[in-house]
């Protein structure tokens, strides 16, 4: 089944293939103008005393991934689904249908692996971090995790959610809590102390510090990474109940 999946995403990329091309170079490249530029004139002494470019590099590939991953979980999860293109042709397969959710999450992270590899390239042009190769491994397992937590949110609002007007909302504020309530961008401290600690403890908070704290202080905290590990299994499950009990309605 999942090659089957694999083979499905292959053609519609293939499909649009300039276009999808032309957004992996666009999109980091307006990321960079946006977000990047006036963050560096804004943030005069970075609290981790490191290059902001640096600093600012794992953020930027992650929001520009997510947002490349959106559109495949919408089409898939949502407009199909509401328009009944999915559902009723899923009911009447044997397979489980929590396994073909797990399948279908397995083959957006390998879509959205081959975008995180040209979105890091094009951005070790545009930043010039001045990263070495180990530094690279060390961030792509982060880059993984926090891609994977973040489809498993996207499945469940496009599983929950009945109305456009409202899904599109929840995508408006689900990616600006990404850019700037996740640490991808602004730093936890720079927030009053409470809500800095709330979104500290929010597994995508754990997921970049311990990417930042791997890179910058060689320390890698295994407890928040497994911890990360085990909250995507948990709640992929739970996505995949869901998503049966949605088939028998």
């Amino acid at each position: 089944m999942i090659s089957a999946l694999l083979i499905r995403r292959f053609w519609i990329i293939k499909n649009r293939l300039f276009t999808t091309l032309g957004l992996l170079l666009i999109l980091p490249i307006f990321l960079n103008v946006v977000i990047n530029l006036p963050f560096k004139r804004l943030v005069v002494n970075p609290l981790w005393n490191i290059p902001h470019e640096q600093w600012i590099y794992p953020g930027l590939t992650i929001i520009a991934v997510i947002m490349m991953m959106i559109p495949s979980v919408y089409r898939d999860l949502f407009d199909l689904r509401i328009h009944k293109k999915l559902l009723p042709s899923l009911a009447l397969t044997p397979m489980s249908k929590s396994l073909y959710l797990y399948y279908f999450l397995i083959t957006v992270l390998i879509e959205t692996i081959v975008y995180t590899a040209l979105v890091m390239a094009v951005y070790s042009v545009l930043i010039a971090p001045g990263f070495s190769l180990l530094d690279y491994l060390i961030m792509f397992p982060f880059f993984i995790l926090f891609i994977a937590l973040s489809a498993n949110i996207l499945i469940t609002l496009s599983l929950v959610v009945d109305k456009t007007t409202l899904y599109n909302l929840l995508m408006l504020i689900f990616f600006l809590f990404i850019v700037f309530a996740s640490g991808t961008v602004i730093e936890f401290e720079y927030f009053p102390e409470i809500i800095g600690n709330i979104f500290r403890y929010l597994p995508t908070g754990q997921i970049m510090q311990s990417l930042r704290m791997a890179m910058f202080s060689g320390v890698v905290n295994w407890l928040i990474f497994f911890s990360a590990l085990v909250t995507i299994i948990l709640w992929t499950y739970l996505n995949g109940l869901l998503f049966k009990k949605r088939l028998t309605k």
